[in-house]
């Protein structure tokens, strides 16, 4: 065991993950690295992402390039360039990975909120189990119509593509999608499955994102019962803040039949598995 207590989010889709950061970063019992999303079981147990050297310093680039003499504290930028330095280190291993919360004061859990975890099977979560002495998951799924057609416009928007959705056809939606980057994240069935068969109950928690919007500090008081952690006083601000989204573009009338099947199976499959999300997940809906 080189960490005592664990947090990982193993969400289906950025934009929740983005908003649980921002407000579970002010929480005092967690502690989040300067890369909130590391990935580093995922790059062990995936092909989902790599942690070389040029993804590494590509990150640190990203994180470091717009720091202003006039605004930045020297203690405070000192200290994140020695976590950058540990994140640039090599080897990529256990203690690597472990030396990221070095800097963790009296936190009860270090966190790590990648998104590409729900894609590890057995192998990874025993690591993730053998890494740590007392592990927390959460899972948290958005409606699948509006998670395909955000996860679209992010990818489009962050590859500099995003005006080319106004004369995309059905079939370039279809086979833009049905690429495993994006497809493979709404595999909700198979994921809460895979999740259960490594962890037990103690260990993880299933979330559907519209639960936690409905309800913002009454999910939050539900999540720290989880993590046996004491309720935070969390700002009405804080809570309401809005994530910066990709552009907004009107979806496509056909969108929602064009993978109808897709969506109905993984209504049905979650509720076999106790799941239901009627009530929460509309599958024509379009208003986006």
């Amino acid at each position: 065991m080189l960490i005592e207590n664990l947090f990982l989010c193993a969400g289906a889709m950025k934009s929740g993950t983005t908003w649980l950061y921002g407000v579970l970063d002010r929480h005092p019992s967690i502690y989040f690295s300067y890369e909130k999303e590391i990935h580093y079981f995922a790059h062990l147990h995936t092909s989902q992402i790599r942690l070389d050297d040029r993804n590494r310093l590509a990150r640190t680039k990203h994180a470091l390039q717009n720091i202003d003499p006039d605004k930045a504290n020297a203690a405070a930028l000192r200290h994140k360039l020695l976590w950058y330095g540990n994140y640039l280190s090599s080897p990529v291993d256990d203690s690597w990975y472990a030396n990221l919360f070095s800097f963790r004061r009296n936190q009860k859990y270090c966190a790590d909120f990648s998104n590409l975890y729900c894609h590890m099977g057995a192998d990874g979560w025993n690591h993730v189990k053998a890494f740590a002495e007392n592990v927390k998951v959460i899972y948290v799924m958005r409606n699948p119509v509006e998670r395909l057609w955000s996860h679209i416009r992010f990818h489009l928007h962050f590859t500099g593509k995003f005006s080319s959705i106004q004369s995309w056809s059905r079939d370039d939606f279809h086979d833009f999608a049905r690429q495993p980057f994006i497809w493979d994240n709404g595999d909700y069935t198979g994921t809460v499955t895979r999740l259960r068969q490594s962890l037990g109950d103690h260990q993880l928690r299933v979330f559907f994102f519209e639960d936690i919007h409905r309800d913002h500090q009454g999910w939050l008081s539900e999540l720290e019962d989880f993590l046996d952690v004491p309720h935070f006083d969390f700002k009405g601000e804080l809570l309401s803040r809005k994530v910066a989204e990709s552009p907004h573009a009107p979806m496509p009338d056909f969108f929602p039949e064009l993978f109808a099947k897709k969506f109905e199976e993984e209504y049905s499959g979650l509720a076999a598995l106790g799941l239901s999300p009627a009530g929460r997940w509309n599958p024509r809906r379009t208003d986006l």
